[in-house]
């Protein structure tokens, strides 16, 4: 059974490399990206088809921080060449695999860049293709085989999986077959087990797919991006559907995704999709109840409220992070079409447009609980002491301010911002003193700005068990007054309310007020009538 666990409020660039050519660190339209269990990041950099034109048909791996780690590759269809190297995955040893598009294979690399072997050759099954088809649209191509492909696009490793490692007998591999509109699933050795999935169009049936790209695995899922059908599909290891989401096919009419191209598991669970046609990355986990966040299709207040929703085919909801928008600055996209993730929450973005990539983390801060130094009854007057304890679980060190407001009427201590280091707690603890009576409840929350020109992180607010506030003995007055207006020119009225509640245990017989006015001016008693309010 899996377990899912919210994804982080808000998600920041912390690296970025690239630019357009063909010297190292540079990129040429790159479709593929994989991070390692040691943070190495692997990226297939392709080629330019027009002016200027740049053949790089390469694979470039960086270390965690940033330095370029090598190079391999180069355009041909030799061992260790590529053409059009779309898909890339890493395993637990450092092994790279590669989707050789163009060339219809798999290459399998050492840690070190050293060629260990190819899998595959072209086997065109395409139910499209006119050479397949007779004049009355019947299929008469070769019947397909496990062993070829016609341009696999991408590889996904089921977590663990010891690559070309004869004692590794749990280990599997997804390769998105894309134009025969299938995956194909190897064992470690990269020996073909079997295949799944079929040609539809629109999405009308579950296992359909048309021209699949992106694929992900963890260990119980295997998820395929499925992009002209406008869908994620979800299946068991057995390539049994699960559900679908995203799609304006017959089966799901939503609409939430415009032709994504990848999807990829993260280690807490969730799903990140590379949502391509609209040049962003949601992060989904799914949301029990309805989320009352806009749809991810209403693009404009989705990015505006940094979170949208989307519906399954089996009725899950998704409460999805909406991570870059389109554009070319730092933490944007144009078309981005691959994403990876690690243990440690970064996402990797193959930004394809911009010939580059984009590395985020996430920053997340929650209140775990919120407590009272008395279970009470208070009476009026007393003073209060409410404790915070906020988590902050993101990547980031953080500046927190407590953000407490109280239901009943009084006055609330000062209390200083602080830092909380990423992955630590901290107790946060101020004082109430209270001025009306009834019952009592705080609700306590967070706010911290991760970095000075970005948006604010703010917690869910939680309520705190209700404190019942009783009358004071002998006489007590609590007196609110409220303007009708905060700024009033010279001569123009101003309407005072002044109400006046018994919050002592004797009864007031009559009250006399008065207002005093700074920097000045004249006060026009309107009622004056004597009150009476008994004990309350």
């Amino acid at each position: 059974m899996q377990t899912f666990a919210a994804a982080p409020a808000l998600y920041l660039l912390v690296q970025q490399i690239g630019g357009f050519g063909s010297a190292p660190r540079q990129f040429a339209y790159p479709l593929g990206i994989a991070i390692g269990a040691d943070g190495r990041v692997a990226v297939t950099d392709t080629q330019s088809f027009w002016n200027p034109i740049v053949v790089n048909n390469r694979i470039q791996v960086f270390n965690a921080d940033g330095t370029l780690a090598g190079v391999f590759g180069g355009p041909g269809a030799g061992d260790g060449q590529f053409d059009y190297p779309m898909g890339v995955a890493i395993d637990r040893n450092g092994r790279i695999l590669v989707a050789d598009s163009g060339n219809n294979r798999l290459q399998l690399f050492n840690a070190d860049f050293t060629h260990v072997k190819t899998v595959g050759s072209a086997g065109n099954f395409d139910v499209l293709d006119p050479v397949n088809r007779d004049a009355n649209g019947n299929y008469i191509g070769a019947a397909p085989t496990l062993d070829r492909f016609w341009f696999p696009t991408r590889v996904a490793l089921k977590p663990g999986t010891r690559l070309n490692d004869p004692t590794d007998t749990a280990g599997l591999v997804a390769v998105v077959d894309n134009s025969n509109h299938r995956v194909v699933v190897l064992d470690a050795m990269l020996t073909p087990k079997f295949a799944f999935g079929t040609f539809g169009v629109d999405g009308n049936l579950l296992g359909n797919f048309e021209y699949p790209l992106g694929v992900g695995m963890d260990a119980e899922r295997i998820y395929v991006a499925d992009p002209e059908n406008h869908r994620i599909q979800i299946f068991d290891l057995a390539g049994r559907p699960l559900a679908a989401f995203g799609s304006s096919g017959a089966q799901n009419t939503e609409g939430d995704l415009q032709a994504p191209r990848d999807v990829q598991p993260d280690g807490a669970g969730n799903l990140v999709v590379a949502d391509t046609d609209r040049s962003r990355v949601l992060v989904l986990h799914p949301d029990p109840a309805t989320p009352q966040s806009p749809r991810c299709r209403d693009l404009f207040a989705a990015q505006a409220a940094g979170r949208c929703a989307i519906l399954a085919t089996d009725g899950t909801w998704y409460d999805a992070r909406v991570v870059g928008r389109f554009g070319r600055s730092d933490g944007e996209f144009v078309m981005p079409q691959a994403v990876a993730v690690d243990a440690a929450g970064r996402i990797a973005v193959a930004d394809t447009v911009n010939h580059r990539f984009e590395v985020f983390n996430g920053a997340n801060l929650r209140v775990r609980s919120a407590t009272l130094s008395t279970s009470g009854p208070v009476i009026s007057g007393q003073t209060v002491g409410v404790t915070l304890t906020v988590d902050n679980d993101g990547a980031f060190d953080l500046t927190v301010t407590p953000d407490v407001r109280a239901g009943l009427a009084g006055r609330l201590g000062a209390v200083s911002p602080a830092t909380v280091p990423a992955g630590s707690s901290r107790d946060f603890a101020l004082t109430f003193d209270t001025d009306d009576i009834g019952s009592l409840v705080f609700a306590a929350a967070a706010a911290a700005q991760p970095s000075a020109a970005g948006p604010v992180l703010r917690t869910s607010a939680i309520a705190t068990t209700p404190l019942v506030v009783s009358p004071a003995p002998g006489p007590k007055m609590f007196v609110t007054v409220a303007a009708d207006t905060a700024l009033a020119t010279p001569g123009t009225p101003i309407n005072v309310d002044v109400r006046v509640k018994n919050t002592g245990s004797v009864p007031l017989s009559s009250i006399a007020g008065a207002i005093d006015v700074a920097p000045g001016g004249l006060v026009t008693l309107q009622s004056s009538a004597p009150m009476f309010e008994g004990p309350l």
